[in-house]
Formats: C-alpha cells, sequence, structure tokens
C-alpha cells in the first residue's frame, strides 16, 4: 500500500487516458523548469501514443517549487485551465516548446497574455498553492519528479516513457514475465481475489490492445 497522497482530481491534475488502462504514471512539472522541460520533449510524442491507446493513465501537476529558477514557471502554471483539459494540454505543450522565450521574458504575465491570449485563473492559483502543500506533505524534493503505480521516482534524467513502464514491471515482478517480443505474461502465483481481478483488468486490456494491432496491420497490407 502506497503512502503518497495526492489529489488527482480533474480539478487538481492535468489527467490523460484512462483508469482503465495497466499503467499509471503520474508527472510532478513546472512549466519554466528546464528539467521537466527536458523529459516532457523527450517523452511527448510517446506519451500521448500510449494514452490514446488505453496503455497509460497519465497525470500531469504542476509544483510551483520556491525558488528564483522557477519564477516564470511558477506564473505559467497558474494558466492551466483544468476545466478544459483539452485547452490545457495545448497550452502546456506550447509552453514547455516555448520554454526559452517563456524564461526570458522580463514580464512573465505580459508574456503569457500576450502570446496565449490567456489570463491567470483564480481557481488555478488555489491548485497551485495545493501542489506545493501535497509536494511538502509527500516530502518531494526535485523536479520533475513521477510517481509510477504508486511508486515514488525522484530524478531529472530526460527518460523515455518506456523506461519509466519497465519500472513497473520491475516494482510488479510478482504479477509479469517480459516475453522476448516485448509482451509479457502473469506469472502463476497465488491466485488471491485482488490479484485476480488485478490481472484480469490488465489482459482484458491488452488483449483489446492486440485485436485493434492486428486489425491495424491486416488493413495496411
Amino acid at each position: 500500500m502506497s503512502n503518497l497522497d495526492f489529489n488527482l482530481s480533474d480539478e487538481t491534475t492535468l489527467n490523460l487516458g484512462t483508469d482503465k488502462a495497466p499503467f499509471e504514471l503520474t508527472a510532478i512539472l513546472n512549466l519554466g523548469c528546464p528539467y521537466s522541460q527536458a523529459w516532457w520533449l523527450a517523452n511527448e510524442a510517446e506519451l500521448l501514443r500510449v494514452t490514446s491507446a488505453g496503455y497509460l493513465n497519465l497525470h500531469l501537476k504542476f509544483w510551483s517549487k520556491p525558488s528564483p529558477l522557477l519564477t516564470a514557471g511558477n506564473v505559467a502554471n497558474t494558466y492551466i485551465d483544468y476545466s478544459h483539459p483539452d485547452a490545457a494540454l495545448a497550452y502546456v505543450q506550447a509552453a514547455f516548446h516555448q520554454q526559452d522565450d517563456l524564461r526570458a521574458a522580463p514580464d512573465t504575465d505580459a508574456y503569457l497574455r500576450g502570446t496565449y491570449q490567456l489570463a491567470p485563473l483564480a481557481a488555478s492559483v488555489i491548485v497551485a498553492q495545493q501542489v506545493v502543500e501535497e509536494a511538502e506533505r509527500n516530502q518531494l524534493s526535485s523536479l520533475p519528479s513521477f510517481i509510477v503505480n504508486d511508486e515514488l521516482v525522484a530524478g531529472s534524467e530526460s527518460t523515455v516513457v518506456a523506461a519509466y513502464l519497465t519500472k513497473v514491471f520491475d516494482y510488479r515482478k510478482d504479477y509479469f514475465s517480459w516475453k522476448a517480443d516485448d509482451r509479457f505474461t502473469v506469472i502463476p502465483a497465488a491466485r488471491t481475489p485482488e490479484r485476480l481481478a488485478k490481472e484480469a483488468k490488465i489482459l482484458a486490456v491488452i488483449a483489446k490492445m492486440e485485436k485493434r494491432e492486428a486489425a491495424e496491420r491486416s488493413s495496411s497490407d
């Protein structure tokens, strides 16, 4: 059982994917943090692919960490409109791609208003403070930080998402085993009701994905 305590509601988090996905990743980022940017840019395409494919339930949280180097990012975080997730994702993507301009702007608010035609949101200011409290409560120290299926992975490496999914297997070796073709099978183990439910959920998602992939291969032949 994880001792981590984060509010992943749609009001406080940019949620992508489905809660039926076999893997879950919470990324704690900052729009002005160069390490957050490096991780996002390295993983963006794959993150969006695996979430849309139903493989990953992705939660993006934005930590306005007190630091002079993060002042611009802390302001930018308050422009995320959690009530409109598609628009919020588009803004997050643009902010990371144009982070150099954000960090160099002499007036962050003026830059954000002029560039994205947005305004800071009172609700997002409240969310930003809540995430600060969550970070303190969970003793976070690094940006970015990641929670992979309830396991905290702090660090700044610009690692592809596959590496984080691999960590899930490492943490769940009592459930899974890699096969040569990068698929996995369930390892025979004590068949508790909890384990059976978990296995059924994951195998159903995999079967659906494999059926879709087979159909795509067939249509391209």
